[in-house]
């Protein structure tokens, strides 16, 4: 079957409508099959799943060239039914524009960089970069920061946007629902520590959400084969990594990973990286390569999507504003990593997008509480 054609194909159920004699009546019945739904009928088919950290930070931070490559990009998404992107920050216009999904997630930043990069904004309002194209239903999507995160300009720069989770209930077909998670964690090769708490923090969401039920989890792991985290993600939830599931030899830190769970079985049939994104003189559209899974579904057929379920989002920081004649000095904000920004006679966060700003403490708590112990040097 070709990758990227999601085909349907509804399975007749042997079922008797009734006994052609029924000798002394038809009482209840007392098989083990009583109070399961008759009309549920099972399904199978396949979808193609896209995961790429498209590297779409503001023009000049970003490794890539984001406003050259994601018009680029964009198109490209129609070759697959359910695409998770990482990265993908205050863009989103560009990369949307020629994506024909009929399902996508909003933004959780400002998504556009015309009013994100020039302005006195906290890079709160970049958002976590976990966005999704899709040609299956979802109910509204549900997202959750990493409660520890490392460096702001060194260590991968990790807390520089609030990076996390993201997870909807998703329908393949009548009777076939998922969960669908995206995720991008710590980035730098000596945050294993961090990362490894991001992933039991991961394992206490799956368990809190997805209880029993079928899942496809994509994204940008940061974490090598031989990691302990990912393998204590993969036991703890009982996924199985569509690269190992298919023997592809090229085991990347973008993966796919999935499991079976509440009627819904999913098997791997094929793993590649997408080449295809690349600019006319042969370069990559970002500096990550996209992973393309394809995946087969079967299921009992009782699966129900919610459309009115309760994602249960975490709130949403405020921005700060702060008058511009209240601003540091760009000479006064560096002390301790990129902190040591005085605002107001208060010590905060300097904001490495925004000279002379500071980010919020509702959104880097992990920064302010070390910072809340140094003096405040003007």
């Amino acid at each position: 079957m070709p990758a990227g054609e999601t085909m349907f194909r509804a399975l007749a159920v042997a079922a008797l409508a009734a006994l052609a004699a029924c000798v002394g009546g038809c009482g209840e019945s007392d098989s083990d099959d009583a109070g399961v739904d008759a009309s549920a009928t099972p399904v199978d088919g396949e979808l193609s799943v896209l995961t790429y950290n498209v590297a779409a930070l503001p023009q000049g931070l970003s490794q890539s060239e984001p406003e050259r490559n994601l018009p680029l990009i964009s198109p490209l998404l129609n070759t697959y039914d359910l695409v998770l992107v990482q990265e993908d920050f205050v863009y989103h216009d560009l990369l949307s524009a020629a994506a024909e999904h009929p399902h996508r997630s909003e933004t959780s930043g400002l998504g556009d960089c015309s009013t994100v990069c020039d302005q006195p904004e906290s890079s709160a309002s970049l958002g976590d970069g976990l966005n999704r194209f899709s040609r299956f239903a979802f109910a509204p999507l549900w997202r959750r920061a990493w409660e520890r995160c490392n460096g702001l300009l060194d260590a991968g720069s990790d807390c520089l946007t609030p990076k996390g989770v993201s997870v909807a209930h998703t329908q393949l077909a009548t009777g076939a629902v998922v969960d669908v998670y995206n995720l991008h964690m710590d980035a730098s090769g000596g945050d294993a520590d961090v990362r490894a708490e991001q992933v039991t923090q991961l394992l206490s969401l799956i368990e809190e959400r997805s209880s029993g039920r079928a899942i496809i989890l994509g994204g940008d792991t940061n974490m090598r084969r031989d990691e302990p985290g990912l393998q204590a993600l993969l036991d703890g939830a009982g996924l199985r990594d569509a690269c190992r599931e298919v023997d592809c030899g090229d085991e990347r830190i973008d993966r796919v990973m999935l499991r079976d769970g509440d009627g819904v079985e999913l098997t791997v049939r094929g793993w590649r990286v997408a080449d295809e994104f690349k600019h006319d003189e042969g370069g990559r559209l970002s500096d990550h390569r996209a992973v393309h899974v394809d995946i087969a579904f079967s299921a009992d057929g009782a699966g129900m999507l919610d459309p009115e379920a309760d994602p249960s989002p975490a709130p949403e920081p405020e921005p700060v504003d702060i008058p511009s004649d209240e601003r540091c000095p760009s000479e006064e904000v560096f002390r301790f990593r990129a902190a040591g920004c005085c605002v107001a006679n208060t010590c905060g966060v300097a904001d490495p997008l925004i000279t002379g700003t500071c980010l919020p403490r509702e959104a880097f708590p992990s920064q302010y509480a070390e910072l809340d112990a140094l003096a405040c040097d003007r």
